[in-house]
């Protein structure tokens, strides 16, 4: 697969679109700071292929999501085989989740896939890896290099049988070994059919015989060469996986390989005894010709206390050239021993560098989570305005069931009201008739009417009359008690509704300018994301502290340093030694000079 070209908006941390354009590129390298989007770029193609991330759950989108946006999309071209393909996802947040809006690949303008289940097993057969051997073999996210050397060895030969294309051995094996079994029954069938008495066999069933132990010898010979394949196939196997294992080591190793420091100084110091050496080996030349002289001097005839002088002096000087070639061969054997030293040293400090970059590169990164964290919003702030929130939707729940109560309070006050009525009026027309009735009973026709004195001509209709007015009454006191039972209940219902509405608007007043609730929920995933974060900065940072301790304590890093230290030492005493004796061998040249 070869990349061409990736398109990102609101991935990870790229909020706005950005395009990386690797047309025309052989090598390409991410370089920035620590949060600049170098592994987003690597993340975005993993992404726009597979529709997941390594360093987030594989099953949630939603972390892929720049947390000032929406949605995020992701466009890749790449080339497989002379073939341009192009890969598209678009994920948009839902409440504290996400879910894939768009998934398809391209082939020539052509849509090969049009769903996010569709493009995996697409891109998967088209790479011939899944997501997890494609983050090992391919991406090596940050910290999983190692993942590769440490993982199972069947899973190692797995992903090597894969990349080598080394299953097709297993297929002639398994083939072969069919084979073999079916020409193993033959020959066993031949074998039984041989014991019978070959008179009784006609030309015809031993011809066949003969073909068929030819049949079973060439099988057997194809079966061997089956099996030899296969044993060489298994060997260059085990051979990929030492050289990919070796590969690796001395990867890690060239990667560990730094320039002491002092190295420079060193050989400062190494020309400058060499030179020394030489002066002092002219020197030692010269003193011998003063010794020549000495000794022609001597035959002139010098005094004897002069000679004893002289013959002391002289042979402490023979002396101090042995004891001074002694001390150079010292010089020499401890330079050489510092050096060796300072060799195996090498490793052990540029591991120990190594790891002391870990641990800052991680306190870095913890540092920077904690700094974002400390700039968000308070948990408790939030989850308090959250729930003057919620306070408000209990007023609100509450005002709403106080109003069916009061809408049947009401409809019982009215109604009430009206049956109070009718049975007042009912009272007064009973009230009006009771005399008119009593009256009436006596009316005679031809007689004088006793309340107008006109002759009645005609008796009304006969009715009864009102003697009481009891059960008028009775109706008018009840509706009276149920008016003001009715009025009581509608009374106290209003006073309810009232107090839960002016409950209502109180918080309805004290959330005014607050974030709406959606919000608050989404501030509180952030909170959370982010502390996610923060915690495993910081176990990436006891991690690192972890390795550089046992590393600064493992016995070998500690005998080399103890090593070269203690070789720094032994030179430096060579070298005063022989700073000593030329010293003295100065002292003894001026004394005999001429």
């Amino acid at each position: 697969m070869r990349p061409v070209r990736l398109e990102m908006q609101g991935f990870s941390a790229f909020r706005d679109p950005t395009v990386v354009d690797f047309a025309d590129v052989e090598l390409a390298a991410l370089v920035g700071a620590t949060g600049s989007g170098k592994s987003s770029v690597i993340d975005a193609m993993t992404f726009a292929l597979y529709g997941s991330v390594t360093r987030y759950d594989e099953k949630s989108v939603a972390p892929v999501i720049h947390q000032l946006a929406t949605e995020a999309r992701v466009r890749f071209d790449f080339d497989v085989a002379d073939q341009r393909y192009t890969a598209v996802r678009v994920v948009r947040r839902r409440g504290t989740g996400a879910s894939t809006r768009e998934a398809r690949l391209e082939r020539g303008g052509e849509v090969i896939a049009g769903d996010a289940r569709s493009l995996d097993e697409q891109v998967q057969a088209l790479l011939g890896l899944d997501v997890a051997r494609f983050n090992k073999t391919v991406v090596l996210p940050q910290g999983r290099f190692a993942d590769f050397l440490h993982d199972k060895p069947a899973a190692r030969d797995d992903l090597l049988r894969e990349l080598l294309g080394l299953g097709i051995y297993q297929r002639i094996a398994s083939a072969a070994r069919e084979r073999a079994a079916q020409a193993r029954t033959r020959a066993d069938v031949l074998a039984q059919t041989a014991a019978v008495d070959a008179d009784a066999l006609s030309d015809e069933r031993l011809d066949a015989l003969r073909h068929l132990v030819a049949e079973v010898t060439a099988a057997r010979t194809r079966l061997a060469g089956v099996i030899d394949a296969a044993t060489g196939a298994r060997a260059a196997l085990d051979r990929a996986r030492r050289d990919a294992a070796e590969r690796a080591q001395e990867a890690a190793l060239v990667h560990q390989v730094r320039i002491p420091d002092g190295v420079a100084e060193l050989q400062a110091a190494l020309d400058a005894a060499v030179a020394d050496d030489a002066a002092a080996r002219a020197e030692l030349g010269r003193t011998r010709d003063a010794l020549a002289r000495a000794a022609a001097g001597a035959a002139a005839g010098p005094s004897l206390t002069e000679l004893v002088l002289l013959d002391r002096e002289h042979a402490e000087a023979a002396a101090l050239a042995a004891d001074e070639a002694a001390a150079d061969a010292g010089l020499a054997e401890a330079s050489a021993a510092h050096e060796a030293a300072s060799v195996q040293a090498v490793g052990v400090r540029a591991a120990l560098a190594a790891a002391e970059q870990a641990v800052d590169d991680a306190r870095r990164g913890l540092d920077e989570y904690d700094a974002q964290r400390r700039a968000a919003p308070e948990r408790a702030a939030v989850q308090a305005q959250r729930a003057r929130w919620a306070h408000l939707a209990e007023h609100v729940a509450a005002a709403d069931a106080l109003e069916r109560p009061l809408l049947r309070a009401m409809a019982r006050q009215h109604s009430a009201e009206r049956e109070q009525r009718r049975a007042h009026d009912a009272l007064a027309a009973a009230e009006r008739l009771a005399p008119a009735r009593l009256l009436a009973a006596d009316l005679r026709p031809g007689a004088p009417c006793p309340v107008c004195a006109q002759v009645v001509h005609a008796v009304p209709l006969p009715f009864d009359a009102i003697d009481d007015l009891t059960p008028w009454r009775e109706a008018v006191a009840r509706a009276d008690a149920e008016h003001r039972a009715a009025l009581a209940e509608a009374a106290a219902a209003e006073a309810r509704s009232g107090e839960a509405m002016a409950a209502r608007k109180r918080a309805q007043a004290d959330v005014a300018g607050l974030p709406r609730p959606e919000e608050l929920e989404l501030v509180l995933a952030r909170l959370d994301l982010a502390d996610a974060y923060v915690a495993g900065a910081r176990a990436t940072l006891d991690a690192a502290v972890r390795r550089r301790d046992e590393q600064r304590n493992d016995p070998a890093t500690v005998a080399a340093v103890a090593a070269e230290r203690d070789a720094a030492e032994a030179r430096a005493r060579a070298e005063a030694a022989c700073q000593a004796l030329a010293r003295r061998r100065r002292t003894l040249d001026a004394a005999l000079a001429g």
